[in-house]
């Protein structure tokens, strides 16, 4: 593990310059590893959804993936892949890295499976990537930039279990018996949080099969497992990493077993998988001994708050935040960021137009997270500065 107070500033590296400096090795002379999953975890947010096999339980016979380079040759495939994503050029600088490196220039796109629906309330994506020697990595794509996929993260603070994980369970249950070789589980954000529990809960024939879990900052689970046989079956597979300063990664629970990344920037910036730091040298992350004082006092106050809630105010709460969004037509993370403020303001005020009942409890919880987060930072600081004290 390399930790950061040997790590030399000059040789850093972010994820894309990790495929431009090492994709000139094959997997025969360099073995999968962390980093590598989260390249693969990066490809499954490229929006190629029409252009790939989809998974079809009636055949018996395997599917014939198609070459990811072979895709994007297609200036108008290419396109329509990365203009949905949170930030075309970056998905096009790593689509170039990535076809252009001996180590992934093979990869195959197999058994596509993808569910939207507004009823349910369901943003699902999950794909297999087929590499070189029979390397076979299954991956869950995170939440996407649509309010929707966003509000069904939301809902894992309601639900012992949400669509999403229920659609991980069932495609590992029919994609592994097509496969053959070494199989790798993975995922980034939510994609993290469905490997995991789609591993967990596949049935037991297929559980064996899975060599390794990667959740790259993933949220926890709403219910605890840590005592749950399924899991205790497959807990020393599962390989979690969060950035230094995470948010999404330490919500709901979660095991404290995971491993720190030095990132770039701070809180939900680095949530982006491109701003992770990888040691060139060593083919692995730089890893950090502790996370960042904000990402422990977010860990404490944000878990301590949902679980004072009880769940029929939960479900208040969400409802209500995301009405306001409807209300003000958004429905994608883009529309946020170029939304005209004034219409938004003018959106806020549907607030008016919520019950009594919502008007309160909006109010109640919002002012209740703010008191818990700042008493739990006040506690947090204090402590950290009797550590330094002592130390002195």
């Amino acid at each position: 593990m390399i930790l950061d107070r040997t790590w030399n500033k000059k040789d850093q590296k972010l994820t894309i310059s990790y495929i431009d400096k090492l994709g000139n090795k094959r997997f025969s002379e360099m073995e999968f590893n962390e980093v590598d999953s989260l390249v693969m975890c990066s490809l499954s947010y490229q929006i190629f959804d029409k252009h790939v096999p989809l998974l079809n339980t009636k055949k018996r016979k395997k599917e014939k993936g198609i070459m990811f380079k072979d895709l994007v040759e297609d200036q108008n495939i290419l396109f329509e892949m990365i203009e949905p994503t949170l930030i075309p050029p970056t998905s096009k600088k790593f689509i170039n890295s990535f076809i252009n490196s001996v180590r992934f220039n093979n990869v195959k796109i197999n058994y596509f499976c993808s569910v939207f629906d507004d009823v349910t309330q369901t943003q699902f994506a999950a794909m297999v990537f087929e590499l070189d020697d029979n390397i076979n990595y299954i991956a869950f794509r995170g939440t996407d930039t649509t309010i929707l996929g966003w509000k069904e993260d939301f809902n894992m603070a309601l639900l012992d279990e949400i669509p999403s994980q229920t659609h991980a369970v069932n495609y590992l249950n029919q994609v592994i018996p097509h496969l053959k070789g070494t199989i790798y589980v993975g995922g980034h954000s939510k994609g993290g949080n469905l490997a995991r529990f789609g591993s967990i809960f596949v049935s037991s024939k297929y559980q064996k099969r899975i060599n390794k879990i990667f959740d790259h900052d993933g949220p926890g689970i709403q219910r605890d497992l840590s005592n749950n046989p399924r899991f205790l079956k497959i807990k020393d597979r599962i390989y979690k990493t969060i950035p230094y300063d995470s948010l999404i990664g330490i919500l709901l629970n979660h095991d404290n077993d995971y491993k720190i990344v030095k990132a770039k920037y701070a809180s939900l910036l680095q949530h982006d998988q491109y701003n992770w730091y990888v040691d060139i040298d060593n083919h692995d992350f730089v890893y950090q001994k502790n996370s960042s004082l904000t990402c422990q006092v977010n860990d404490e106050a944000i878990n301590k708050w949902i679980n004072e809630i009880p769940p029929d105010k939960r479900k208040i709460f969400i409802e209500c935040v995301f009405d306001i969004f409807k209300k003000a037509e958004i429905t994608t993370v883009h529309q946020i960021a170029v939304f005209p403020i004034t219409k938004f303001y003018r959106a806020l005020f549907t607030i008016d137009n919520f019950s009594k009942e919502e008007k309160k409890t909006l109010f109640q919880l919002t002012l209740s997270f703010i008191k818990t987060w700042l008493k739990t930072f006040r506690l947090k600081l204090k402590s950290e500065m009797n550590k330094k004290k002592n130390i002195k």
